[in-house]
């Protein structure tokens, strides 16, 4: 069997021949003008009466001419185009058959599939070919890769088709689709996970987290705010256990303890570091808050029978009752 390239070069030799036969005829022409001026009229006659014999004009069809050699029992009496056969070239080949003459076998020139029609024109078929493939004998497999369809991945050509072996982090049919690289439960306490080329990346912002994964719980005691006590690091804060004396948020407040007032009856409270005291000195009243008072009579300052009268860190003597007088009834009046 012979495939499309044998047959086309079976086509082109059958044209070279043809075309040397064609010249070597012009060439015989010549030389046998030739001869016959320089020959007898009778050899010129005698070649002349032979070919009419075998061939006269008009006898060959579809472009064929008389054989331009010697005429002898075997010469063919027409020489044909290569589309054309038989004894006067009215036979016409048909290159699209899987059989030519003498039952040799021979394939159809058009290969992968393509449909063969014959034609009137050299070469004289033509291949309507199948989806995929171009060329005389659908011989090329078009490059469906040509046009760069996988815009993130790489192209295999196929038959009419393509396929693309996507980059990491791109999916779809041509690479051209981000694939979400953000599995669920990524990002850790909050984190927002943001998706990547292959990758992803957590975004721990207002978390109280950190780390690849927001795993990591930040240390907001670090900064140690609490400038007067004990620091507890909590989830994006903190919490200050103040020492005694201090107060607020950083215990950086020192802790006002007359506010509330301690100093009774008009004593003036004095604030001290983690208590306070008590200024008495002016009031008739005396203990840490200015709770008790102050009896100046206790100790019975007044003689021979005389009244104490209490005052204000005073006292004073009533003598009248007695025969006594002064401070403390302490003169016999005379």
């Amino acid at each position: 069997a012979l495939s499309s390239s044998g047959m086309s070069s079976e086509i082109r030799l059958q044209t070279l021949i043809l075309v040397l036969t064609l010249a070597w005829h012009r060439a015989s022409c010549a030389s046998v003008s030739e001869h016959l001026s320089a020959g007898s009229d009778e050899d010129a006659n005698e070649l002349a009466r032979t070919r009419r014999a075998a061939c006269s004009e008009g006898d060959c069809k579809n472009g064929g001419i008389c054989w331009p050699g010697a005429v002898t029992s075997s010469t063919p009496p027409c020489l044909c185009p290569e589309a054309y056969s038989g004894t006067d070239c009215t036979v016409r080949k048909d290159f699209c058959s899987s059989t030519s003459g003498g039952g040799a076998t021979r394939a159809s020139p058009c290969q992968n599939g393509g449909t063969c029609s014959n034609t009137d024109t050299s070469p004289w078929y033509h291949c309507s070919c199948v989806p995929g493939y171009t060329g005389t004998n659908c011989e090329i497999n078009i490059d469906d890769c040509a046009s760069k369809p996988c815009a993130n991945g790489l192209c295999s050509d196929l038959v009419n088709d393509y396929s693309c072996s996507c980059f990491t982090g791109w999916e779809g049919r041509n690479c051209n689709i981000n694939h979400n690289d953000c599995p669920t439960g990524a990002c850790l306490n909050g984190g927002r996970c943001i998706d990547g080329n292959g990758t992803f990346t957590c975004d721990c912002t207002d978390t109280g987290f950190a780390g690849d994964r927001c795993q990591i719980n930040i240390d907001d005691c670090a900064s140690k705010p609490c400038a007067n006590g004990l620091c507890t690091d909590l989830v994006k804060n903190y919490s200050c256990s103040c020492f005694t004396g201090w107060e607020g948020r950083n215990c950086s407040v020192d802790t006002d303890y007359c506010l509330s007032g301690p100093c009774q009856n008009g004593g003036v409270c004095s604030d001290g570091n983690s208590t306070f005291t008590c200024d008495c000195s002016r009031v008739d009243f005396q203990d840490d808050t200015c709770s008790s008072k102050i009896d100046d009579c206790a100790s019975s300052p007044c003689q021979h029978g005389g009244r104490c009268i209490d005052g204000v860190r005073s006292f004073t003597c009533d003598c009248s009752a007695t025969d006594f007088n002064g401070p403390n009834c302490q003169s016999r009046i005379d």
